[in-house]
């Protein structure tokens, strides 16, 4: 976890304790707790203090350390919970913007605490165990008393409306829950993991989608964590993370179905545990075992703009006839697209590189490209393929790949997803 107010990032870690860095940038950290580290957390919505939560396993030795800038420990009561109530590793969450709140992910329910922890009851509704690896959300700008909660049952949430803790109105489609991260605009557009898939809402649970996409083109395929990155107002260039047994993957809205590798150097491990600071602009990643890593000016990354069309669809008679055929790619934004690649998901299907003039190539607005797209099959019988359209503008602006023209026979035929 990260302390905005001083650019401190504290940790729990398996045997050694709960640490944190002795300075901002430190690579010496101090032992604040032996034994397994339990969840850590920070709440630091108030300028100059911040309260940070760390412990044994089990909530073993919950200490309270407030911070103004020299800390102070207390030990908070966690009067409310039970001896048994508490997991190996719980879950903790402070409030998006109260230093007062805070929420325990215990066994068979979510405590909820207004005093920093000396008074814990449960939130009202179903009986939910929180994913021990997941994070949890309290509190977003547009709902005060906003939960989102993930387990083995699905994704679970409270409204300032109800007060309760019930299921998403329509079930999460996944399987185990080990993350959620929400739109710090609307926090009805929420995303969720479980062990190899990213699913989307943009109702609070009551339509999924899937946007798994490419993402395990480089290898990942267990997820852990996830975080969502706000970009620069009026860009569209919002991020969305996801720690990996194979690095951090990052997509860009609006498409949110591209996947690309995130920064460079992280060491060959699971990243376990991401968090993002929007006031310093840093990601931090815990992995298993490699230590903690950190990425500034993260919402400043270019990221490429991903389209993906749907089937190509080619029927050869004759194995090793080239056929050629017209993709078409349509800017239907308001500034110019700079297109950097079309890639294609099969060997026998290829876009010729139009040069000249070479990529990039730059559509002005309301205006089409053709690319030629050569096809050799390698075996009869039908054959499919989909294209992905690169585009690394800043700006984003909209387009879209409409049916593919024909240019003799085989007949090729796309729709855009």
């Amino acid at each position: 976890a990260y302390d905005t107010n001083f650019d401190i990032i504290t940790a729990g870690t398996q045997d050694t304790g709960a640490l944190e860095q002795t300075g901002t940038g430190s690579t010496t950290w101090d032992s604040v707790r032996l034994a397994d580290g339990g969840k850590v957390a920070v709440s630091d919505s108030t300028p100059g203090t911040s309260i940070r939560y760390f412990s044994e396993q089990n909530l073993g030795l919950f200490t309270r350390r407030t911070c103004n800038p020299g800390c102070v420990d207390a030990s908070p009561s966690l009067s409310g919970i039970g001896a048994s109530d508490p997991q190996f590793y719980t879950p903790l969450a402070t409030h998006y913007d109260d230093p007062a709140r805070l929420l325990f992910g215990l066994f068979g329910y979510v405590g909820e605490s207004n005093d920093q922890g000396d008074n814990v009851s449960a939130v009202p509704g179903t009986g939910v165990t929180a994913t021990s690896d997941a994070n949890m959300v309290y509190g977003h700008p547009n709902d005060s008393e906003l939960i989102y909660v993930g387990g083995a049952a699905g994704v679970f949430v409270r409204t300032s409306d109800s007060g309760q803790l019930d299921p998403t109105p329509t079930a999460f489609p996944g399987g185990r829950v080990y993350g959620i991260a929400v739109d710090p605009v609307d926090e009805n557009v929420i995303y969720v993991i479980d062990d190899d898939q990213v699913y989307r809402s943009e109702d609070g649970g009551t339509t999924w989608i899937e946007i798994t996409g490419n993402i395990a083109a480089e290898g990942a395929g267990t997820f852990r964590s996830i975080a969502y990155i706000e970009g620069e107002p009026g860009l569209g260039n919002d991020k969305l993370v996801v720690g990996t047994n194979a690095g951090v993957m990052v997509s860009v809205e609006p498409h949110f179905n591209g996947w690309f590798r995130l920064g460079d150097d992280l060491p060959n491990a699971p990243v376990w545990d991401l968090d993002y600071d929007a006031p310093d602009d840093l990601l931090v990643a815990g992995t298993l075992g490699r230590g903690v890593w950190t990425l500034a000016d993260v919402s400043l990354v270019t990221v490429p703009v991903v389209t993906n069309p749907g089937e190509v669809r080619f029927d050869p008679v004759c194995v090793g006839d080239t056929s050629y055929a017209a993709l078409q790619v349509c800017n239907t934004g308001l500034a110019d697209l700079r297109v950097s690649n079309i890639l294609s998901s099969d060997s026998q299907f290829a876009v010729i590189d139009p040069t000249p003039p070479g990529w990039p190539i730059q559509i002005s607005p309301d205006f089409c490209f053709e690319f030629q797209v050569t096809f050799t099959p390698t075996s009869p019988g039908e054959q499919t393929a989909t294209f992905t359209v690169l585009s690394n503008d800043p700006v984003n602006p909209e387009f879209e790949v409409p049916a593919f023209g024909t240019a003799g026979e085989p007949q090729m035929t796309a729709t855009l997803q």
